[in-house]
């Protein structure tokens, strides 16, 4: 299972450890997603035609003599005495663990820990996130490679210096270069879904009234049923602040506002998502187009971890009661009888490796022995996590072949295809497919279900899910891609409590 974070610790969403992940599902007819597409989405549209979900950030400023680090050691230490009671052996894969680290370049330079002293010495500090150990599941997939395997041995009190190379930390991908055109239009007056629009704004959706959006104002034109539209007030000469600095409004019709952003040359500006900042270097920047660096910031280096194995958990500390969260079933794609008397929602995204190894195996068996026997409905949301590259733009352009009712066989391509995920790939596997690229390339430029993509990962986040894949069988919680032994037990449980005329 790949755990939700970017980077190495214990807070919320940073981890410089953490590797990206894939994930899967299977043809059939498919329920259709709506559109919505929120002006906030709008400043987005400045970067079309790029996988703009990532990362873009801040200057980052290197400590001009980063101090070495109080717990940093040379050697492997041996491992104190554990208290009894204690687990006191190597850590073994399956294990969860609790870890501090520090990690550095080569150089020196520290870029990320869990000791709250060293952030401060080494002015990383941030105010925003929780300095204390890491808790992780060891071969699950939650951290990068190197950091899995250099546990793995480890006892309780342990420590050692480890130097993990770039294809076991963050390989360079130049596929991640890509242009930007400096000028794009977008639309002035967009329809909007009303709940989408109250959950954003939290203004009254009343004609006349006003919001901002991130781009300016915008004025509510009219309120429909379950919809609102509303128009920018931009005008030519106007000023906007986008993730790259003020932008100017060079064109402004009824129709269409053009923007025309003035990034520089070195800069890396950062863009907030729903994920987070997500990072992204302007490397040149021409008359027509900016040239960005998409990479991870740590993508191609050398990076060493001193690394304090802290204790191993004993199993008995693990939770063993089922845990049970509802979590709703929008209009998403789904397989099967919508009456069955089991719900199995998969939260998931197709570049998580654990994913993909379930879609290609446990779900062949879940769906012919369940799905297609009329006993579960089958349904997917979207759980993209931050630092996976193409993992927003995959599920994105999933929702645009399922415009075409081709969601489930656009999604095994995906999985069976997979980790070649770029823009390129995703147009291809398309093509393949006999989609209408017309329709799917404007779909897919467009940006039109980020949103939608965002809310499914809203939705699971706020049900419990913390990685892919997780599940949710008639409201109880199933993490990570489990033997097919463990689906059907708690499949055949809930298929019993219905019939018992139970619920949980």
């Amino acid at each position: 299972m790949v755990e939700e974070k970017t980077k190495v610790h214990g807070g919320e969403s940073k981890s410089s450890t953490e590797k990206p992940a894939k994930q899967e599902e299977k043809p059939g007819g498919g329920i259709k997603r709506k559109h919505f597409l929120s002006i906030v989405g709008v400043v987005l549209i400045i970067f079309l035609g790029v996988v703009l979900v990532w990362r873009l950030g801040v200057p980052l400023e290197k400590p001009e003599a980063p101090p070495k680090p109080e717990h940093e050691p040379s050697e492997p230490t041996p491992a104190e005495p554990k208290p009894a009671g204690e687990v006191d052996r190597p850590v073994q894969k399956g294990d969860i663990v609790v870890v501090n680290y520090v990690g550095r370049l080569e150089d020196g330079t520290i870029f990320d820990t869990s000791y709250e002293d060293v952030a401060k010495k080494a002015g990383i500090y941030d105010e925003r996130r929780r300095y204390e150990p890491i808790r992780f599941e060891v071969g699950s997939g939650q951290m990068i490679q190197g950091f899995d395997e250099a546990v793995v041995g480890m006892r309780p009190g342990e420590k050692k210096t480890v130097t993990i190379p770039p294809e076991k930390a963050y390989p360079y991908d130049p596929n991640l270069v890509q242009d930007v055109p400096r000028t794009q239009e977008i639309n002035r007056v967009e329809e909007l879904r009303l709940q989408g629009f109250r959950e954003y704004f939290k203004v009254e959706p009343k004609v006349g009234n006003t919001f901002e959006t991130g781009v300016g104002k915008a004025e509510i034109i009219a309120v429909g049923e379950n919809t609102v539209t509303a128009r920018l007030t931009l005008q030519r000469g106007d000023t906007v602040e986008t993730p790259f600095g003020p932008a100017e409004v060079v064109d402004a019709t009824e129709e269409k506002i053009t923007l025309r952003i003035n990034p520089k040359p070195g800069q890396w500006v950062m863009l907030p998502t729903p994920m987070g900042p997500r990072k992204v270097k302007v490397l040149e920047v021409s008359e027509e187009k900016v040239v960005l660096d998409m990479n991870h910031e740590l993508a191609g280096k050398t990076l060493i971890f001193d690394i304090s194995l802290e204790e191993i958990e004993l199993k008995s500390e693990q939770p063993q009661q089922p845990v049970t969260q509802g979590i709703s079933v929008d209009d998403d794609p789904a397989l099967g009888d919508p009456n069955a008397p089991v719900v199995m929602v998969e939260c998931s995204e197709y570049q998580c490796p654990y994913c993909r190894k379930y879609s290609l195996d446990t779900f062949k068996k879940i769906r012919e022995e369940y799905i297609n026997t009329g006993k579960v409905r089958y349904v997917f949301r979207d759980f993209p996590l931050g630092f996976h590259q193409y993992a927003q733009k995959a599920a994105e352009a999933a929702e645009c072949a399922d415009e075409q009712g081709r969601f489930w066989e656009y999604h095994d391509m995906l999985f069976e295809n997979a980790p070649r995920l770029s823009l390129d790939d995703l147009r291809r596997y398309a093509e393949e497919l006999g989609l209408d690229m017309e329709k799917f390339n404007a779909c897919l430029d467009s940006g039109k279900y980020a949103d939608e993509v965002q809310k499914d990962f809203q939705d699971c986040r706020a049900a419990g899910a913390r990685g892919t894949p997780t599940f949710f069988i008639n409201g109880e919680m199933v993490r990570g891609a489990q033997p097919i032994e463990k689906f059907r037990e708690v499949i055949e449980r809930k298929l019993a409590e219905k019939e018992g005329g139970t619920s949980s």
